[in-house]
């Protein structure tokens, strides 16, 4: 194989989240047993330049293809997935990576061969001439909650209409609480129902679901970008959007999967910010696509 079908760059953002990041980091390099994996972190954590020298160093002491980077300012999911990207363009410049993955760090492999099999996945498809037109592979994201499948995040795509709708419930901060604590109950009772159903086939689909995507080469080749100008919620859309844009299609692949143990890291009760930041992404949702 060349280069191109060997390697896999993951990205991922720690933020006021040392312990978690770092074993997230051993747990990749375990599961890498072939050494294809190359890792960029930007930590979005604001501390003193000890305290951000300090989790430098020990994260890339984890393991020889490890890199840090911080602004010391929190730039938000994939403002700081963006400036892991750019990290990784300088310190790994040979490298014609095969895919990205984007990954939170509660994410769990289901496998201990998961990227070999991933990498796998990909060849398979590549000699089968099947990836020409693929963006996105979405795989099965096992909720450690319900025990159930969190992807396809929308099979598709959703009415512009309910951007609107949406922008208009987290305009008014009581109305966004309310709505998010019923649709974490309403998500809750429905993955309940779908514990179980096995999914068998690839599927073409409309968004995969954020918390661990991987892009392939195509992506970035046809001009596909992270550079998300929210600072959180909805990125899912953004890079649904770019792919249809650029002709690709994001597709579920059950035959790999991962377990999401969906630590809230924004609380229960949503703080004004956070509802803030619901509202003006489904505001840009909303008026950037249709």
């Amino acid at each position: 194989m060349s280069n191109i079908e060997e390697k896999v760059l993951l990205l991922c953002v720690n933020y006021q989240n040392d312990s978690e990041t770092l074993a997230f980091l051993r747990s990749v390099f375990e599961t890498d047993r072939a050494g294809r994996v190359r890792v960029a972190v930007a930590d979005n954590t604001v501390r003193s330049d000890t305290e951000r020298t300090r989790f430098k160093l020990e994260a890339e002491s984890i393991g020889q293809y490890v890199c840090v980077t911080s602004a010391n300012t929190n730039l938000g999911y994939f403002g700081g997935l963006n400036a892991a990207f750019e990290k990784a363009s300088i310190e790994y410049p040979e490298i014609l990576f095969s895919c990205v993955v984007l990954s939170n760090t509660d994410i769990e492999f289901g496998s201990s061969h998961f990227f070999d099999e991933l990498v796998e996945s990909i060849d398979h498809r590549t000699r089968a001439s099947l990836l020409n037109n693929i963006g996105v592979i979405a795989p099965v994201i096992q909720s450690s909650r319900t025990g159930a499948n969190q992807n396809p995040l929308y099979r598709r795509k959703p009415s512009r209409g309910k951007f609107s709708y949406l922008s208009a419930i987290y305009s008014v901060y009581p109305l966004g609480v309310a709505h998010r604590l019923l649709s974490k109950v309403k998500n809750f009772v429905k993955n309940k129902s779908n514990i179980g159903k096995v999914e068998l086939k690839d599927e073409a689909i409309y968004a995969a679901h954020g918390s661990f995507m991987v892009m392939l080469h195509e992506y970035f080749a046809r001009g596909g970008k992270l550079a998300y100008p929210e600072f959180l919620f909805c990125e899912e859309i953004f890079v649904a959007e770019q792919c249809a844009s650029l002709g690709l299609t994001t597709l579920f692949c059950p035959s790999l999967r991962v377990v999401h143990r969906e630590n809230a890291t924004t609380g229960l009760l949503p703080s004004r910010k956070i509802v803030s930041y619901l509202q003006r992404s489904h505001l840009y949702c909303r008026d950037n696509y249709l």
